[in-house]
């Protein structure tokens, strides 16, 4: 998994930069001040596409930004109502989840997996995903979706503090709508590959009276190798700092792997109306699928553009039809983008403050 870090130990303690220090891994992604991009600006960053537009329009999504195509699997992190400062400013959640929702140019077998926190306000934990989901479900509505499954993002260990008189937080859920079922891959290595199978092995749900009387269909055989996932989901929450300078809610490129392995195919079209550091697209290009995105602010599509040119630096550049690269954009507009790589190459003490010196003029 990408994030290695590139600072030598004697280089992290020359450099005494707090507020304004360079980022640690290649996760990581300073702000740009001027947005190169503009809106309705699409981006091809090989077979990737990202808009800069409103993922509620269904004209945006489904005729500009996915030209009549459909998607597979819809993954996303919106907002946890209105607890973060965005640069979209204020929202009323509800709606925008329903035009989110509405917008999704879905086939019939398309899988969408949200991924939801929790909020509290005047000592209570606040329901405010409630009226979506009847609305999401709602039978009278022909295109309803099946609250068809939910599931746990266990993040690892929680976070220190008092937390009010809470426990420390350290999950959160994972809502699966769907249409019609789609078998999940199996991408999680058995424990007990290829033992045998006790041949009156039984399991399954028990029946009423508490038993469990339903031989296992594979008993006599031996174990797969891989099976498919559990509805915990055990990947470590995002540990790294300096993103989210650019955008206030990261989370792990593993979390959008996973899913996507689970529920498309390598080539599948992925759809992510939350675009914000780019953390799916990323995820997208280190499984071999394809990421169709939306973000309404371009700051944030900068950073979406900035951060994958320096993590697969031998990949193609995002480009603008009829306008060039990221960097030829920039030029057109006026607009100087530092030099990302700077900050990861290796020196000396000195030479690198020299570097992050010149870049944190930028910043």
């Amino acid at each position: 998994m990408p994030g290695a870090n590139n600072y030598p130990r004697k280089d992290l303690k020359d450099i005494q930069v707090k507020a304004k220090r360079p980022p640690k891994d290649m996760e990581e992604t300073p702000e740009v001040p001027k947005a190169v991009t503009l809106p309705g600006d699409i981006w091809q960053i090989g077979s990737h596409r990202v808009i800069c537009g409103d993922s509620t329009n269904q004209d945006t999504i489904q005729k500009q930004l996915f030209e009549g195509r459909t998607t597979s699997l819809v993954f996303t992190s919106p907002p946890y109502d209105n607890q973060r400062s965005y640069k979209i400013g204020s929202i009323n959640w509800t709606d925008l989840m329903k035009g989110i929702i509405n917008a999704i140019p879905a086939e019939e077998i398309t899988q969408v997996l949200i991924n939801l926190g929790q909020v509290h306000r005047e000592h209570e934990w606040q329901p405010y995903w409630t009226d979506w989901l009847q609305w999401i479900a709602d039978p009278e509505r022909a295109d309803r979706w099946r609250r068809f499954g939910l599931y746990i993002w266990d993040q690892g260990t929680g976070l220190p503090g008092d937390w009010n008189g809470r426990f420390a937080p350290s999950f959160e859920f994972l809502f699966h709508f769907n249409r019609k079922e789609r078998r999940p891959n199996k991408i999680v290595r058995c424990t007990s590959a290829g033992d045998a199978v006790p041949i009156d092995k039984k399991g399954g749900l028990r029946e009423k009276d508490g038993i469990q009387g339903s031989k296992w269909s594979h008993a006599g055989t031996k174990v797969q190798e891989w099976r498919i996932p559990d509805n915990l989901v055990r990947i470590n929450r995002q540990a790294t700092s300096g993103l989210e300078r650019g955008h206030p809610a990261v989370f792990p490129i593993g979390l959008p792997e996973f899913i996507i392995k689970a529920y498309s195919e390598p080539g599948d079209i992925v759809y992510e109306p939350f675009a914000g550091s780019g953390t799916t697209l990323i995820a997208a290009e280190n499984t071999g699928r394809v990421c169709y995105a939306s973000e309404l602010a371009p700051e944030y599509v900068d950073i979406i553009c900035r951060r994958y040119m320096r993590m697969f630096p031998n990949g193609a550049k995002p480009t603008l039809t009829g306008h060039g690269d990221f960097f030829d954009v920039a030029n057109g507009r006026g607009i100087e983008v530092p030099d990302d790589a700077a900050l990861y190459r290796v020196g000396t003490g000195t030479k690198r403050r020299e570097e992050i010196n010149t870049l944190e003029a930028f910043l």
